[in-house]
């Protein structure tokens, strides 16, 4: 039978210092250490029933990683985005957002929000 001892120090009828995990000793043994007073735990074995399955998801295939780059919105030509640009009201974003922004387009990212707006504009 496989057991862990819990008990720190010298263990005689063993020849060895505790704690221990999965040593192995036979039952007689087991009763007399625990008469003893020795503090040991029984090492429960796992049954099968209670292995849990993993299940691991799908691969993602190469298409499924085009259709989704394909479904990103993208811009054809400057001025197809200049125009969208246009439509969005930029006085409504934060200085971080429109910083974010000029990031994005390779833009400078200092100065005040007015700064941002006009090399964005």
């Amino acid at each position: 039978m496989l057991v862990n001892i819990l008990t720190y120090g010298f263990i005689p009828e063993l020849n060895l210092y505790g704690p221990k995990t999965n040593v192995k000793i036979t039952k007689d043994l087991y009763e007399s250490l625990v008469r003893k007073g020795f503090n040991i735990v029984l090492v429960k074995p796992i049954e099968v029933e209670e292995i849990i399955p993993v299940v691991i998801e799908e691969p993602i295939i190469e298409e499924e990683i085009i259709e989704e780059i394909q479904d990103e919105e993208t811009y054809d030509d400057e001025e197809e985005y200049e125009s969208e640009m246009e439509e969005i009201n930029l006085e409504n974003f934060t200085v971080k957002e429109l910083r974010a922004m000029c990031e994005e387009q390779g833009l400078p990212t200092n100065g005040t929000k007015a700064d941002l707006i006009e090399r964005l504009s």
